[in-house]
């Protein structure tokens, strides 16, 4: 890992090249969507039949199941693909996923029309994201985080995963700032646990008893709050039908959304090892990185806090059973954050590169060419920065800073 310096070091010039390609992607696949479109009612689809931000139809659906009788009934797979083939949506592989507290979330989409609801969503993602990376990144760099293949395939399939990053920028900034509401907001990413799995052992690490406290307190609101106005048995339908549903995606890797996958879970099942054997091979990574987060976490350092923003964000990739290409934004901001690192050394730009590029390499190796490793590269990224931080001290830690 003792690469010359200039290969760690990006230039504008660098940055630039690397924002123009992508944007020259993104728009040329923009057009193809939009040439392939049928702009009909109330679903517009492309010419393969699926719907515009198929993803996002599991989020309006839950808006529309939110007041109805029986708010958590499509839990169960059979009834939900029922429903979807009688609303002329017959999409593979869709079910329930998320916690019924999603439905706080979803609720007030459900009162406006699908398109309507999707174009609402997408626009609310974006100035969000864009107003909380304003406060870290150069215009340039927050263009370059949004035209990258991960907020892409959030954008195309009308996934949260802009919101989600931005929430954790926001709670990274005010950790020490303003502790209480850096808790509540890590409650609030209870309504997507996988994006926040390893913020407890992180604020364990780090003694932030406040935070935790103020998390503690707004998951358990949340929870009761969506059993007042949704009946307390739609936590029961999630516990009974939704999870054993979610579980059943982990266990077959010929699912479309297993090429999707860049965990290590879904890497040694598409190599041919048994769910039981993969599941093994991931808890330990699981462990492993979270004994390298608690490490950095604990000792003090001097160095910036990209790289520890980047260790947390990486740690969640590798440590997550179930965790989709589109989830990797937070990952890409961290990779551009360490992109501008001013001194040399660090996480080599080919490295880098590749990070940022992860969603594509996921799709491509997972589906196209049905082969699976590029979720190896998120443990090297972890051990370049472990190599990094080993021997940087500083008395404190500070939130992530432009």
């Amino acid at each position: 890992m003792n690469a010359t310096p200039q290969s760690k070091v990006w230039s504008d010039e660098d940055i630039n090249k690397l924002l123009v390609a992508a944007a020259i992607i993104w728009v040329a696949f923009l057009a193809i969507m939009l040439i392939q479109t049928t702009w009909q009612f109330p679903f517009p689809r492309t010419h393969g039949g699926s719907v515009i931000g198929n993803d996002f139809f599991n989020f309006w659906t839950y808006g529309q199941s939110a007041f109805s009788r029986d708010p958590g009934a499509f839990y169960d797979w059979p009834t939900y693909d029922l429903y979807q083939k009688a609303s002329g949506v017959d999409e593979v592989g869709h079910n329930w996923s998320y916690p019924p507290s999603i439905m706080l979330l979803t609720a007030p989409f459900g009162y406006l029309s699908y398109t309507t609801s999707l174009v609402v969503f997408t626009l609310v993602s974006v100035v969000v994201f864009v107003w909380v990376a304003l406060g870290e990144l150069h215009p340039k760099l927050v263009a370059l985080a949004l035209v990258s293949p991960a907020a892409m395939h959030c954008l195309n399939s009308g996934q949260s995963s802009l919101l989600t990053a931005a929430v954790i920028l926001l709670v990274w900034r005010m950790l020490d700032k303003r502790p209480i509401l850096a808790g509540v907001l890590i409650g609030c990413l209870s309504l997507k646990p996988q994006v926040a799995l390893m913020f407890p052992f992180m604020l364990l690490a780090t003694q932030r008893w406040k935070v935790i406290a103020s998390a503690a307190v707004t998951c358990i609101a949340i929870a009761l709050l969506t059993g007042v106005l949704f009946g307390f048995k739609v936590w029961e339908q999630f516990i009974q039908f939704g999870i054993p549903w979610q579980n059943h995606v982990l266990t077959d890797p010929t699912l479309d959304s297993a090429a999707m996958m860049p965990t290590i879970l879904m890497t040694f099942r598409r190599f041919g090892l048994s769910y039981d054997v993969s599941m093994a091979v991931q808890l330990v990574f699981s462990a492993a990185a979270v004994a390298v987060l608690v490490w950095a976490f604990r000792r003090p350092h001097d160095v910036n806090d990209k790289r520890l923003f980047a260790l947390f964000t990486a740690a969640t990739v590798c440590a997550s059973p179930y965790l989709l290409i589109y989830d990797l934004v937070p990952l890409t901001v961290a990779a551009i954050f360490l992109m501008k690192e001013d001194r040399a050394g660090g996480v080599p730009k080919l490295l880098l590169l590749l990070i940022y590029w992860l969603a594509f390499l996921q799709l491509a190796m997972g589906d196209h060419l049905r082969m699976a490793g590029a979720a190896f590269l998120v443990p090297v990224l972890i051990g370049y920065l472990i190599v990094d931080l080993r021997d940087q001290r500083s008395p404190t830690i500070q939130p992530v800073t432009p």
